[in-house]
């Protein structure tokens, strides 16, 4: 009986021992996720739901989560190591004990004559009576007690200052992180000595040093606000102006906050990295490399200069706006296999030069296209995106004819054309641009006649055509053009009539038709109520000056009616439009006698001889 008893206890010691032992198995053979460049377990791993991989430093396959408090405190599990990680230690430390107690008694029973088995010693008050041990552990500390946090695992045997410097040299080099003098060194500075996330559990540590950078190299001290930056313990994802896909920064949006200093080279290992939006800053230096998988850049209105196309430029790129800036060069032949996910290229008013490359056709997704004020020389591509909304060109030297493919992108509401040196005659196909909201082709060499097509553009708000050499007659297709609001067909050699569709249009506000070869009389216009300008000088127009219908044009603040064939005697009724708003009325009343009689300056504010 003795010898079976010793045999049960031995035999539950093993137990004890194997189950242990099989933990430190387990935990030994979990890959951790924070490894980075040691064999290291993470806490955090272990207690909770693993947060979506970082794209920075991937951190490897998710480990056993069955051994929580083996792996609390210690890289390389030992059996002291689980004892003293465990919240339950020091019971722990007294069965075990008390195992080998009763193994080593039984044994000596099982030797002696005695059939009395030894008995325990009675258990002190200090001891937890439910384990007996020849050694009185030491207790726990009560709670309130002080107590030395362990340092953290990843820690043992180095400093936080060697560990990041070892994490983060595959970002920036040694030499510049410890250089205080640096954005990079101040980031470091600030992640070592006031940063108070645990490095060796944190996710995403060499993101949050690539934002601390990027703070620092923009000048974020002085912006107008930056609530959470490099606030200590505070997670980068609650940082103003950061979004974030579950731990992973993908946007930084920071528009018109008196940014200053230079984008970081940094930003190319910030992986997740979608967009950047820096509008309307200080913001100088050059457009530095970024990450592969990257899609916006807006640094708009801002003094950084450099290529507008550095090589860098990753091809998943799919807006690029460097407008108001002082970027160089010139849109690259090969557009469309280097940056063949473009959706928007806005470069106006930038240093940007040279043409507009046929290649751009290519660019199947491209929905807006800002290019005005470059000096851009040569033709139009042959055709554009059929998913183009925004075209707008103007203020360039562009030569040659509008290109019939244009008319094929059927998605445009705004071609802006205007100050350029086109050619040609506007095709009928324009008639197909139905969404067209913004029509500007002044000031080129356009010629022929306004097609009758362009009664199809009923959406049309702005419609510009002046100052080129249009012939013929203006069509009268304005009668569903509900939006219409500033027309000027000024300043061609348009001939006929006016047509009553639109200058009777109650939507347009402001409509010039001046120096043309207009004819005929001027149509009544009192529907107009939106009217404010109303230009029609320099025509050859004749008849008398139409009534105002009473209360009609409340709205009516300059009527140009000079240098043209009108007679009679202006009516009282828009005299009495003077009492109003009317503040510019010119007609051909000066002379012996004036073409038309009209009271100076009560009635007429200015008058012209006869032409």
């Amino acid at each position: 009986m003795k010898t079976s008893s010793g045999r049960i206890v031995t035999a539950v010691a093993l137990l004890v021992v194997a189950d242990i032992a099989t933990h430190v198995a387990s935990a030994d053979s979990a890959e951790s996720p924070l490894r980075r460049k040691r064999n290291l377990f993470d806490v955090n791993e272990f207690t909770q739901q693993k947060p979506p991989h970082s794209s920075i430093g991937q951190r490897g396959t998710t480990p056993d989560y069955g051994l929580v408090r083996t792996a609390q405190s210690h890289p390389t599990v030992r059996l002291p190591s689980i004892l003293e990680a465990s919240g339950d230690a020091g019971w722990l430390v007294e069965d075990m004990m008390w195992v080998r107690q009763l193994q080593e008694t039984s044994m000596s029973s099982s030797m002696s004559m005695s059939p009395t088995p030894p008995t325990p010693p009675t258990p002190s008050s200090d001891v937890p009576t439910r384990a007996p041990s020849a050694t009185t552990p030491t207790p726990p500390n009560p709670p309130g007690s002080p107590t030395t946090a362990p340092a953290p695992a990843c820690l043992e045997g180095t400093t936080k200052e060697a560990y990041l410097l070892d994490l983060l040299d595959d970002i920036t080099d040694a030499t510049t992180l410890q250089d205080t003098s640096t954005p990079q060194g101040e980031a470091f500075d600030f992640m070592v000595n006031t940063d108070t996330i645990d490095v060796c559990t944190y996710p995403t540590v060499e993101q949050r040093y690539i934002l601390s950078t990027f703070y620092y190299s923009t000048d974020g001290p002085s912006w107008s606000s930056s609530t959470g930056w490099v606030d200590a313990g505070v997670a980068e994802c609650s940082w103003q102006g950061v979004t974030c896909s579950g731990a992973d920064v993908v946007n930084i949006v920071l528009a018109s906050n008196l940014l200053g200093g230079e984008l970081p080279p940094e930003l190319v290992s910030l992986s997740t990295l979608n967009i950047l939006g820096v509008f309307e800053n200080n913001v100088g230096g050059t457009i530095p490399p970024l990450p592969a998988g990257f899609e916006e850049l807006d640094v708009e209105s801002n003094p950084i200069g450099g290529p507008a196309f550095p090589d860098s430029l990753p091809d998943s790129l799919e807006v690029l706006r460097v407008g108001s800036t002082a970027v160089t060069g010139s849109i690259p032949s090969d557009i469309d296999t280097s940056l063949p996910a473009l959706r928007q290229l806005w470069l106006a008013m930038s240093g940007v030069t040279g043409s507009l490359p046929p290649t751009m056709s290519g660019l199947d997704s491209l929905e807006s296209l800002i290019v005005f004020s470059l000096g851009l020389t040569g033709n139009l591509p042959p055709s554009f995106s059929t998913s183009l909304v925004v075209l707008q060109a103007q203020d360039n030297e562009l030569t040659g004819e509008i290109p019939a493919g244009l008319y094929e992108s059927t998605a445009l509401t705004s071609l802006q054309l205007s100050s350029n040196e086109l050619s040609g005659e506007i095709d009928p196909a324009i008639g197909d641009l139905v969404g067209l909201t913004d029509l500007r082709l002044e000031d080129n060499r356009l010629a022929g006649a306004i097609p009758e097509g362009i009664g199809g553009l009923t959406s049309l708000v702005n419609l510009l055509l002046n100052n080129n050499t249009l012939t013929g007659e203006i069509p009268d297709v304005f009668e569903e053009f509900d939006s219409l609001n500033f027309t000027d067909l000024g300043n061609n050699s348009l001939t006929g009539p006016i047509p009553e569709s639109l200058i009777s249009n109650p939507g347009v506000r402001i409509l010039y038709l001046r120096i043309n070869e207009l004819s005929g009389s001027i149509p009544p216009f009192n529907e107009a109520t939106n009217l404010r300008d109303l230009y029609l000088n320099d025509n050859q127009l004749t008849g008398e000056v139409p009534e105002v219908a009473d209360g009609s044009l409340p709205n009516l603040n300059e009527y140009l009616l000079h240098n043209n064939l009108l007679t009679g005697v202006m009516p009282e009724s828009v005299c009495a439009l003077r009492s109003g708003e009317l503040e510019d009325l010119w007609s051909d009343c000066a002379g012996a006698p004036p073409e038309i009689e009209c009271e100076s300056p009560d009635c007429c504010t200015r008058c012209f001889p006869q032409p």
